[in-house]
């Protein structure tokens, strides 16, 4: 297992990728970070509230962690079994003594590896406005907002690698990763094409985005947490299904 892991974490630092995308996103990170602090600057100027948490932290963190899910981590995982057939390692993988479960976990900690390159150093910009600009910040909600962050990451991690594991081709599921996304993203705007109230309720509880957005008003739900976790389960298995099958074939 700890070979996996490592092989995993070494073949991001091998590529570009692995350099590019986090420096990438922490560039437009800290452009946004820096015009929603002036912004705030200038409307406490003018004689309006500052709260830092509405002004700053929510739409930040808020607003960009659904950006980093939905446009970087379908990259992130399009190669990790997709490229291993293309290359014909995945076979090579399979004549170890190594379970598909242990396969599939090494390759999503590889995934939050590169993930956390990112979302570590975002912690620089509240400590930043706390230390040099004496601003108060509510730690709690800014720790709820990271695991909120962390189980919207593990339900697009988990549809991403099951997208690889269906193809050979990272550009299918990257494609695949971005489609299935965008349907979980955009299903609760159903209910507001709909006459029924019910039908509209549970395509807005099937919205990955309904449940992410308490996390950021430092509210913890339960059905937030066991939809998060039962959507990552329901791909994990899909995906274990999927080598399962391909193991079957050979």
């Amino acid at each position: 297992m700890g070979a996996l892991i490592k092989k995993e974490i070494r073949a991001y630092f091998m590529s570009a990728m692995g350099y590019a995308l986090p420096t990438v996103f922490l560039f437009l990170a800290g452009l946004a970070f820096t015009f929603m602090v002036y912004q705030a600057t200038q409307e406490f100027m003018t004689g309006q509230q500052f709260n830092a948490s509405d002004q700053i932290i929510r739409p930040l963190y808020g607003n960009f962690m659904r950006f980093l899910c939905l446009i970087f981590l379908p990259f992130i995982t399009m190669g990790k079994f997709a490229e291993e057939k293309r290359t014909g390692t995945l076979e090579l993988l399979f004549t170890y003594p190594v379970t598909d479960w242990q396969l599939l976990f090494s390759k999503m900690v590889g995934c939050f590896c590169l993930l956390f390159m990112v979302l570590v150093p975002m912690l620089l910009y509240p400590i930043l406005l706390h230390t040099m600009g004496g601003i108060q910040i509510e730690w709690s909600v800014l720790a709820t907002g990271y695991l909120g962050t962390f189980l919207l990451c593990l339900a697009f991690i988990s549809m991403g690698l099951w997208a690889s594991s269906i193809t050979d081709n990272q550009v299918v599921a990257v494609a695949v990763t971005i489609g299935l996304a965008l349907v979980f993203w955009l299903i609760g705007v159903v209910q507001s094409f709909t006459t029924n109230y019910e039908l509209g309720q549970v395509f807005t509880k099937l919205s990955l985005l309904e449940h992410f957005d308490s996390f950021y008003r430092g509210i913890i739900d339960s059905t937030d947490v066991i939809y998060y976790v039962t959507f990552s389960a329901f791909f994990i298995f899909l995906t274990l299904k999927a080598l399962e099958s391909r193991k079957w074939r050979g």
